[in-house]
């Protein structure tokens, strides 16, 4: 399991009576939503003096909305957040401009243009760089513009896959300063899942603090060898599935993950197969004959498992093919 330096929280995360005490020994970061748009998240104002007290970092962080005529502007969106940070401005202190996916809700994403605006004006009133938070899986153009701006932020990546890197690579391949790879972690701390992560970069963040030192890291195992790509094509299944049974898939030896494409030869309804590797899940949406997704899944024990579903989906045939492996 990655390692928990740190937590992001809101006022939907409700604390126990044991408070940010019962937290792992190994989180020393914590930041909280304060608003998103003009709206103020409820929490924030009561919890920040404790998360400071606390903590080595903290901070807030800022959800940004796309403009639109009637709804606030992006420097108005950093204005209002940077009123609520202020007060608590001080090295240790951490600001984070949360980019979400708004397509369905606002009719488009916040755009590289607007991102970079707030990232500007954030430095202007605060003198200070933000991190900036994206799933590049959910916004995969804008994050790939993004990315390739020269000078960008510190990059706080949401990656929800404990294990294997699937298709857009593991987090530290895109110089990710942080990785949430969990938005359902439990702790006594709260009364339901948290979002988890892991700093890669303590250089890069602490300099978002105002702070020139590193601490000191945990003691760590070596790290893993280069994942290293062999390419193994071949038919592990083909057949009609039968839905919500288990069917196994015989990898043979993987060091850490597997490419497996499935393809719905013969679908009778649109649907999904679910796919669980160890401490991993892939889910393959299909409506046509043909269709086709790579999914990655661990299985350090060289073995994966995939179900059939979705209404009316029953005997689909299924053609499972091993693309390469780790």
């Amino acid at each position: 399991m990655p390692r928990i330096d740190a937590i992001d929280i809101s006022h939907h995360n409700t604390l126990t009576a044991a408070g940010f005490s019962a937290l792992p020994d190994t989180v020393r970061m914590c930041i909280h939503k304060v608003n998103e748009g003009r709206s103020l998240d409820r929490e924030h104002a009561r919890r920040l003096p404790v998360m400071a007290d606390t903590f080595e970092l903290f901070g807030g962080y800022t959800v940004l909305l796309p403009e639109a005529p009637g709804r606030s502007t992006i420097r108005q969106q950093v204005e209002t957040y940077v009123a609520r940070i202020e007060p608590h401005w001080r090295p240790g202190a951490l600001t984070q401009l949360d980019v979400e996916v708004w397509g369905g809700r606002y009719g488009r994403h916040v755009s590289v243009a607007e991102i970079v605006e707030a990232a500007d004006h954030h430095e202007r009133l605060l003198g200070r760089r933000p991190l900036v938070y994206m799933n590049p899986r959910e916004m995969p153009v804008e994050f790939a513009a993004w990315h390739k701006l020269p000078g960008r932020d510190p990059f706080w990546e949401a990656y929800y896959d404990s294990v294997a890197p699937w298709k857009y690579g593991h987090p530290s391949t895109r110089q990710a300063a942080i990785w949430q790879w969990s938005s359902t972690w439990t702790t006594p701390a709260f009364t339901a899942g948290i979002d988890a992560n892991e700093v890669f970069d303590w250089a890069a963040v602490m300099a978002c603090a105002g702070l020139s030192s590193e601490p000191t890291e945990p003691d760590q195992p070596s790290p893993p060898e280069a994942w290293l790509m062999i390419p193994d094509t071949g038919t592990l299944f083909d057949s009609a599935c039968s839905t919500g049974v288990t069917y196994t898939l015989d990898l043979g030896w993987a060091r850490t993950a597997a490419f497996v494409r499935f393809e719905v030869v013969t679908p009778t309804a649109a649907g999904h197969i679910t796919v669980n590797g160890h401490d991993t899940q892939a889910v393959v949406n299909y409506t046509t004959a043909g269709g086709s997704e790579l999914a990655c899944v661990a299985c350090p024990d060289g073995e994966a498992t995939f179900k059939l579903g979705g209404p009316k989906a029953h005997n689909a045939r299924v053609r499972v093919t091993l693309q390469g492996r780790w």
